[in-house]
């Protein structure tokens, strides 16, 4: 059976696909299945891989460079470093990792992982944002029991305790 993108190839994937209810297949060669969806690449590999058609030739892998490009969405890590798109999807954070790891640390004071922010209105948590009683570490149980009670609260119809405690949840939270 010959491919049904350039029909000059044999067909080795085939997919399904099921739109509303209508099935769909698909029947491509290597090369076309990979311009279609670069992450069947993937697959294709593994799959030789364990039945044995997988040939390793003794090259070994090389770091991807400034203008390799994602397998899955074709962003270059010069793209990346310059500025020009932001990392474009979960794929280039492993094709690209130690190539970013450094990028990110100087983005994020060091850290080599997203550390986030916080909003200038919103204080952390410490021993004196907190009532005496309740230590940081309680914060999350006394959270779950006032829920458990503003649901009981609320079943009973006891809307003024429910709205006290609502209150309460936003404190903590």
């Amino acid at each position: 059976m010959l491919c049904e993108r350039c029909h000059k190839r044999e067909a080795t994937v085939f997919r399904e696909r099921i739109i509303g209810g209508i099935r769909e297949q698909v029947n491509l060669c290597e090369e076309c299945a990979v311009k279609e969806d670069p992450m069947i690449s993937v697959i294709i590999g593994l799959e030789k891989l364990f039945s044995g058609q997988h040939k390793p030739t003794g090259v070994p892998l090389k770091e991807p460079g400034l203008d390799d490009r994602c397998p899955s969405c074709g962003t270059s890590l010069r793209e990346i470093q310059t500025g020009q798109v932001r990392i474009g999807c979960g794929v280039c954070w492993r094709f690209f990792k130690k190539k970013l790891i450094p990028i990110v640390a100087a983005c994020q004071k060091g850290a080599t992982r997203h550390v986030g922010k916080r909003p200038g209105k919103v204080k952390p948590i410490t021993e004196s944002t907190v009532s005496p009683e309740i230590k940081p570490l309680d914060l999350m149980e006394e959270k779950r029991k006032l829920v458990a009670e503003l649901e009981k609260a609320v079943q009973a119809e006891e809307f003024e305790k429910a709205a006290l405690l609502r209150d309460k949840i936003k404190e903590i939270d």
